[in-house]
């Protein structure tokens, strides 16, 4: 790769430009040269994505951000966003409505200086601070400061509107009442409690302690995203299952870390649009099957709205044995719009299993797509070559009957035939 020089950084950040994501192209943006550029010529960004750029020093951030004077959007996650930025950031970017600073350096001496003094970010509404140094007194002090703050992402969130509650009273609990998101990681069951109930609002919603917090979900009405972190078992059978029973027919996306049914999702959530799991799938039951008929699932076309479709299996434990859960064949075969697929160590997914599902639904859609540790071989990736279609993006992981033979025969047919498919193989 040739080294870009100045010149190139003319033409690529330029004065007109409103949105740049360099998070993806890092061998190019990671550096202070960049940084620096981007921050004295494109004085009219309003979207910026510098994730995982994290060679860009400290004080380069902060030169970078003195330039974003019109900025609405800025993503700093996962990079070396300390206080002193994000204090320029609170005197520089008046007009700045979300903002991302995920797993940096910042602590509550940061935050503070988005909501006291002079602080230009008064019109705040969305503040992603998980994983840093941030602790309940700052995230606490910008909720009471920012009236217009609604996303905020905190691990400790509920605890912290728990104690509000309990030491300000229903004063501080209609305040919060704007809250559009809550992200319970380590929570008192009880502030998780109180926090889903004080804030009607929700729209989203990420649990990891569902003891007795899974009724309150049922009473928010505007509740379109799910995600449960739980790892015991059968707790999708006894928690999720009556819940998604209640609203599954409001929620566009949900994430499952725990034992998942398939078949309950499909009956229960005909309007997702994203699903992704991680974990093992509960083999379907003669009740299940019943259901199946009687509401006649199958002629209703379950999973036709899906576009995300994630499956992953949390054990290594390769078995040529494993069977393919019924439900997962019923969600590939159904999932006729989904625009990204991803399976891994998916075991029981082999030629039979994958020819099946292949009849009813060809993938003509879909974008990209990603085996990992899964047991097809050459005949099932050669049925997806050989047809036209919307794929872009191939990756075959881990995959231990396709050989580097394969691969390269793979190469010859997208050289022939599409040009716009990109395939990886290791």
């Amino acid at each position: 790769m040739k080294r870009l020089k100045r010149n190139h950084l003319d033409l690529l950040f330029h004065d007109y430009l409103e949105k740049l994501d360099i998070s993806t192209c890092r061998m190019v943006a990671d550096n202070d040269e960049v940084a620096r550029h981007i921050g004295l010529r494109c004085q009219k960004l309003k979207e910026l994505n510098i994730n995982l750029c994290k060679r860009m020093s400290k004080k380069v951030l902060c030169q970078l951000v003195e330039g974003l004077s019109n900025i609405v959007s800025l993503i700093m996650s996962n990079t070396n966003c300390n206080d002193q930025v994000l204090v320029v950031i609170a005197q520089t970017c008046n007009k700045i409505r979300h903002l991302n600073v995920q797993n940096t350096l910042v602590t509550d001496t940061g935050v503070l200086s988005l909501s006291t003094g002079e602080s230009k970010c008064l019109g705040l509404q969305s503040l992603d601070v998980s994983r840093c140094k941030v602790t309940n007194t700052g995230v606490e002090a910008v909720l009471k400061s920012l009236p217009d703050l609604q996303w905020v992402t905190y691990e400790g969130i509920c605890d912290v509107i728990g104690e509000l509650l309990i030491r300000d009273g229903q004063a501080n609990g209609q305040q919060m009442c704007r809250l559009k998101k809550l992200t319970a990681q380590g929570c008192k069951r009880d502030n998780i409690q109180a926090a889903l109930m004080c804030c009607p609002l929700l729209t989203t919603v990420c649990l990891d302690n569902i003891d007795g917090c899974m009724e309150p979900l049922c009473g928010l009405e505007r509740l379109t995203c799910l995600e449960i972190y739980d790892n015991r078992q059968n707790v999708f059978e006894s928690s999720v299952a009556p819940v998604l029973e209640k609203i599954g027919t409001q929620l566009h996306t949900l994430v499952l870390h725990c034992d998942t049914n398939f078949t309950v999702i499909g009956l229960c959530c005909p309007n997702l649009i994203s699903l992704c799991c991680y974990d093992s799938v509960s083999v379907m039951n003669d009740f299940q099957q019943k259901q199946l008929k009687s509401q006649n699932m199958l002629e209703k076309a379950p999973f036709s709205h899906l576009q995300i479709l994630k499956f992953t299996r949390t054990h290594d434990d390769w078995s040529d044995s494993e069977v393919m859960p019924e439900g997962l064949v019923i969600v590939l075969s159904y999932c006729k719009q989904v625009k990204s697929l991803e399976l891994k160590r998916v075991h029981g997914l082999t030629d039979d299993v994958f020819s099946q599902v292949f009849t009813v639904n060809k993938f003509t859609e879909t974008e990209s797509m990603l085996f990992d540790s899964c047991s097809i071989t050459d005949v099932s990736v050669r049925l997806l070559l050989h047809q036209e279609s919307a794929l872009k993006s191939l990756l075959l992981l881990n995959c231990p009957d396709i050989t580097v033979k394969n691969y390269n025969s793979y190469k010859k047919v997208i050289a022939m035939s599409n040009f716009n498919l990109k395939i990886e193989y290791w």
